[in-house]
C-alpha cells in the first residue's frame, strides 16, 4: 500500500491511504489519525489501512478524492530518528577517500542526521548565502517498527515498514564542517510524498534492498539516475546493527545514504560527487554547490515509467 499525510495545518498532518497510480486518495482517519499513530499499533491498523487501499484501487472506497503532491506534507512529518549510513563503495571512493569518513573493515559508517525537519515534497528551501555550499543527496530511506536489542538480520526484515524516497540537505562550507558546529551543516531531509510498504515493489526489493534507478534533474537537465541496488548492507543489516547495543523504536528512519552508481555514465546522487569526478577528470571543479533560483526533482519510476514515491520538486530561494 502508498501512505501519504495530508496537510490540514496541524503539525502531524492527517493519515491518507494513496492509490497504486497516484491519482487519487482516501482520508484514513477513523482508522489511524496519523502516520505515527498507525506505526503505534501497526499489526491491527495495517491490514485495516491495507483493505481501505484496496477499495481505493478498485474504485469503490467512499469519499475518495483526487490526489495532489502540492497538498501533502513529508509522509512522516516529524521522526523519532533519523540515521544516515554510507552503503554505496562508489561513493567512499570518489567522494570520500582521504577523508576520516571511515569504519572498521565489514561494519557501515553511520551518522545521526536531523529528524525534527522533514521538509514538504513541494516545499521551498530557503538559502540565506550561496557561500554555505548547499548540496542535495538522493537516498533510499525505510521506516522501521520496533526492533529488540541484537535482533537478528531475519529479524530486522520484519521490522521493515515502509520504503520511501528522500533527499537530505548539506551545507559543505568549511565553517560549518567543523566538529563543534557540524550540526549546523545538516539543514534537514525533504521525503517525496509517499512511503510504500515493500509488497509495492515487487521483484524490486530484493534481499532489503531497493533495485531502481533514482532520476536527478537540475535545472531540467538529468545529472543522474544512479541504481539504488548497489549498497554493501541491507536495510535490514542496518537495522539489526542499529539494534546491536539498544533496542530500535518504531517511527525510525534510516537511510542508505547517497545513491551511488558504480558506472560513473549513470551520472551522480549529489553535486559533491558531481565536483569530485570533475576534479578527477580535469584538475579542477567545474560544477557550483546549489544557487538561488535552481529547481531540483527527484523521482523513482518503475519499468512502466510510473512513478513510485512521487516526486520531491524543490526550489532553492533566497531567504530574507
Amino acid at each position: 500500500m502508498k501512505l501519504a499525510t495530508l496537510n490540514d495545518g496541524s503539525r502531524n498532518g492527517q493519515l491518507i491511504v494513496v492509490a497504486r497510480d497516484l491519482k487519487t486518495a482516501c482520508i484514513a482517519h477513523d482508522i489511524a489519525p496519523t502516520l505515527q499513530a498507525a506505526l503505534d499499533d501497526w499489526g491491527f491498523i495495517a491490514p485495516q489501512l491495507d483493505a481501505l487501499y484496496q477499495k481505493l484501487n478498485s474504485g469503490k472506497a467512499a469519499h475518495s478524492f483526487e490526489w495532489k503532491a502540492g497538498a501533502c506534507m513529508a509522509p512522516l512529518p516529524r521522526a523519532f530518528r533519523k540515521v544516515t549510513a554510507q552503503t554505496y563503495p562508489a561513493f567512499a571512493e570518489r567522494v570520500l577517500a582521504g577523508q576520516s569518513q571511515k569504519t572498521a573493515a565489514g561494519l557501515p559508517f553511520i551518522t545521526e542526521s536531523r529528524s525534527d525537519l522533514m521538509r514538504a515534497p513541494a516545499e521551498d528551501l530557503l538559502l540565506m548565502s550561496e557561500q554555505a555550499e548547499l548540496d542535495f543527496s538522493a537516498e533510499i530511506l525505510v521506516l522501521s517498527g520496533d526492533a529488540e536489542q541484537g535482533s537478528s538480520i531475519a529479524a530486522a526484515f520484519e521490522q521493515i515498514r515502509l520504503i520511501g524516497l528522500g533527499c537530505q540537505w548539506r551545507l559543505h562550507a568549511a565553517s560549518l564542517q567543523e566538529a563543534t558546529h557540524f550540526s549546523l551543516a545538516d539543514a534537514g531531509t525533504t521525503l517525496a510524498p509517499v512511503l510504500v510498504t515493500p509488497d509495492e515493489l515487487g521483484e524490486h526489493w530484493r534481499e532489503g534492498k531497493v533495485s531502481l534507478p533514482v532520476r536527478i534533474s537540475w535545472n531540467g537537465n538529468l545529472i543522474g539516475q544512479p541504481d539504488a541496488g548497489g549498497m554493501a548492507f541491507s536495510f535490514p543489516q542496518l537495522l539489526s546493527y542499529l539494534s546491536l547495543h539498544s533496542a530500535v523504536v518504531n517511527g525510525t528512519l534510516i537511510s542508505g545514504g547517497v545513491v551511488t552508481d558504480a558506472q560513473t555514465t549513470r551520472g551522480v546522487g549529489c553535486l559533491a560527487e558531481k565536483r569530485a569526478l570533475e576534479k578527477a577528470a580535469t584538475g579542477e571543479y567545474r560544477s557550483s554547490f546549489l544557487r538561488h533560483g535552481d529547481l531540483l526533482k527527484i523521482e523513482m519510476l518503475d519499468k512502466a515509467g510510473k512513478s513510485v514515491f512521487g516526486a520531491i520538486d524543490t526550489a532553492i530561494v533566497e531567504s530574507l
